[in-house]
């Protein structure tokens, strides 16, 4: 897990980065990002109720994503702040399959260190 202090929280970070980020969307997984005034990258990850109304499931695919970006936190760029959030309300995401997908978002909003 990731610490707090690289994790979103605040419901007022949500709003903004929803407001003014830049998004991408690929088979259901939308990621949105936005340059913050900090030095370090901030994560969230958002599953809507309509994707299950049970939360066992949706706190699943919350940690698949969660561990997904654990594993790329240290390649990704620093002063960013980044939602992922899954739309796709119909199955869950295996884990290889997720993986692949935000690596592709990633690279799309050119979110790795070079």
């Amino acid at each position: 897990m990731l610490k707090k202090e690289y994790r979103l929280c605040n419901n007022n970070d949500f709003i903004k980065i929803y407001k003014k980020g830049k998004r991408h969307s690929n088979s259901g997984v939308l990621l949105l990002c936005v340059k913050n005034d900090i030095k370090t990258t901030r994560i969230g990850v958002v599953i809507n109720k309509k994707f299950s109304t049970s939360s066992v499931k949706r706190n699943a695919q919350k940690r698949i994503f969660r561990r997904i970006l654990q594993n790329y936190y240290s390649h990704i760029i620093s002063g960013v702040d980044v939602v992922l959030s899954y739309t796709n309300h119909s199955n869950m995401l295996p884990y290889k399959e997720a993986s692949s997908l935000i690596y592709t978002l990633l690279n799309k909003n050119q979110l790795f260190k070079k």
